[in-house]
């Protein structure tokens, strides 16, 4: 007869009863079955306390034996083969014999008919009915199938515990964990922007996204996550020490998902389309870059006051801008850095045309995302501003002064759709991408996209400062001032790097 279950793998063992009373006529059995309810047994035999037969079958109708003295060869390389008196276990060549209480049985080694595995009979019916609902939960479809095998084998390789054998106690261990807290998992999945139906599909795309081979998956992505929400932090999108930055916190549990949002909307993602390895990278890169110019903002401070020894000669504003980058706050130089960073990253734009934009930004707000257009005083943070903003006040604010009530309408459309206020650095960077991607009739209404374009073209600093100034700020004013700032900064982010 041929068993699939004995060894609890989807290969084929032969088994045969073997007696030196003779022959028997036939065996009757299913492909894997129950212990029979009884054994006709000829009077000259050993009445045996049991039949030895795979468990969980139905029950053959009738069993023939020997007429004396019985036992049972399995065919296989190796199996382990476990009840509840006695256990087997047979490798290549060789020979064990086991008993029960009043019968014995002959486990041989000869050729496998497929890949086999350590029994899992002996976990019993109910723990192997509990470890597939467990698998089924999870999402591993094989145990949809019948198979658990081959679910509880996916398992094992997405999680990364290949080096343990499939029915260990550590594989079993880890799937009873994982489903306990697969609610909680999940959530932090979602809170990713992984967007999963189920722990299966998520674990794999988080492990296509950042291409992890083996090893602690689980780890890597506790790793992950407070990577992510330091990155959020560092970038302006979310504080993780507990401290409110608008409502991006709820009742003091940071509400990761709509920083997550908020970067995608800004660096020009979906994080519902695009992959959390995408949206990572992006991230990373966007975060390096700002470690980076905050760490070559120090270049500045090494530029010569005196003209630069004559290479800004051209400049006659050059002393006065200098003195004014030198003379920065903390605040100015991490507003520089995160500018930096999202006209490089997420904008896409060459070193020369980002050094433009920000020649422009530094004689517009002096890089205060909450500057006010100075109309009494010169002070660069007016916070109390953002309460009474105002679309028809004729005032500029931010980073770029927008100042054109329909500008200013936009500025604040934005910042409600973000929930976020107009003084957030965020918003202003994604007022930006929406003015430079809208195309409309109306310029007034946001259509700078050809501007934009426009820039994008621009192989130097000075012929992109005058992009900046009069086709996307429209301001005549102050150019030589915009031009040395933009000269200035270009220097010392790339030429002296």
């Amino acid at each position: 007869m041929t068993v699939n279950s004995v060894s609890g793998v989807s290969s084929n063992y032969t088994v045969s009863v073997t007696s030196s009373c003779g022959t028997p006529s036939s065996c009757v059995t299913p492909s894997s079955c129950a212990t029979p309810s009884s054994c006709v047994t000829p009077s000259s035999c050993v009445t045996p306390s049991s039949c030895v037969t795979p468990i969980s079958c139905a029950t053959p109708s009738s069993c023939s034996t020997p007429t004396s003295g019985a036992g049972v060869s399995i065919s296989t390389s190796s199996t382990e083969v476990n009840y509840s008196s006695a256990t087997a276990k047979a490798t290549s060549n060789s020979e064990i014999t086991y008993g029960g209480a009043s019968s014995t049985a002959k486990v041989s080694s000869t050729t496998a008919s497929g890949t086999s595995y350590p029994s899992y009979v002996h976990l019993g019916t109910g723990a192997i009915a509990e470890l597939e609902d467990k698998l089924i939960e999870l999402g591993f479809d094989g145990s949809k199938n019948g198979d658990c095998i081959e679910a509880l084998e996916n398992f094992r390789t997405a999680v990364g515990m290949e080096e343990y054998g499939i029915f260990s106690d550590e594989v079993t261990a880890k799937l009873k964990e994982i489903s306990g807290t697969r609610g909680s998992l999940l959530s932090r999945m979602k809170a990713l922007c992984i967007n999963a139906s189920d722990v299966a599909s998520g674990i794999m795309e988080f492990k296509n996204g950042m291409k992890i081979g083996s090893g602690d998956l689980f780890e890597r992505f506790d790793r992950v996550m407070e990577k992510t929400t330091s990155m959020l932090e560092t970038l302006g999108f979310y504080n993780v020490s507990g401290e409110k930055i608008d409502n991006l916190q709820a009742e003091g549990v940071p509400r990761i998902k709509e920083a997550m949002t908020h970067f995608g909307k800004v660096y020009g993602l979906n994080v519902e389309e695009d992959s959390f390895g995408k949206i990572y990278e992006k991230m990373t890169a966007a975060h390096e870059k700002y470690e980076e110019i905050l760490t070559k903002y120090q270049n500045i401070f090494k530029m010569d006051s005196n003209n630069g020894n004559g290479k800004y000669k051209e400049f006659i504003k050059y002393e006065e801008c200098l003195r004014e980058l030198k003379g920065m706050d903390e605040t100015q130089k991490n507003t520089f850095a995160l500018t930096w960073a999202f006209l490089e990253v997420g904008m896409e734009l060459e070193v020369c045309q980002v050094a433009g934009v920000m020649g422009n930004i530094c004689q517009e707000s002096k890089f205060s995302a909450t500057n006010e257009q100075d109309i009494e005083d010169k002070e660069i943070y007016d916070e109390e501003y953002e309460s009474k903003f105002e679309i028809h006040d004729g005032h500029g604010y931010g980073l770029l002064q927008w100042k054109y009530w329909e500008r200013k309408e936009n500025f604040l459309n934005v910042a409600n759709d973000m929930e976020l206020g107009v003084g957030n650095i965020n918003v202003q960077f994604a007022l930006m991408r929406y003015e430079a991607e809208k195309n409309s009739e109306d310029k007034r209404q946001g259509n700078y996209a050809t501007d934009w374009d426009n820039l994008r073209r621009q192989t130097d600093c000075i012929s992109a400062s005058k992009v900046v100034q009069y086709d996307i700020e429209e301001c005549p004013d102050d150019t030589e001032l915009r031009f040395t700032y933009s000269q200035i900064i270009f220097d010392a982010m790339v030429e002296n790097s």
